[in-house]
């Protein structure tokens, strides 16, 4: 990843995953850190995204129904609690067109007020 890719992430204003070709977890940001309740870097980097979150929903079989209105998926924090995200990708590809990484954004979903 470039210094300028790196600063990107770092200075958004929600959590940033970036993934490999290969599912596997390659950078995350601050926020990312602190809402998946993670301590360092280190903790996630190398894993595979499918165990930190999964979206569509199609994906998440099993899995209790998220709350009404959310049109993403299940975020899993470091503990295994499940918690709803919405979630945008974006796909970088090569110069012949092949995905090479994917840029995660992550949306918190609020919990229903009482």
């Amino acid at each position: 990843m470039t210094t300028n890719q790196d600063a990107t992430a770092a200075e958004a204003a929600q959590p940033i995953a970036m993934v490999d070709e290969h599912g596997t977890v390659q950078h995350v940001n601050a926020d990312f850190l602190r809402a998946w309740d993670y301590s360092q870097p280190a903790d996630v980097l190398g894993l595979p995204a499918g165990a930190l979150w999964r979206v569509p929903l199609e994906l998440n079989a099993g899995l209790p129904e998220p709350p009404a209105g959310l049109e993403g998926g299940w975020a899993y924090s470091s503990d295994g609690t499940a918690f709803p995200v919405h979630a945008s990708t974006t796909v970088d590809r090569d110069a012949d067109g092949k995905p090479h990484r994917s840029v995660w954004c992550f949306h918190l979903v609020p919990p229903p007020s009482a």
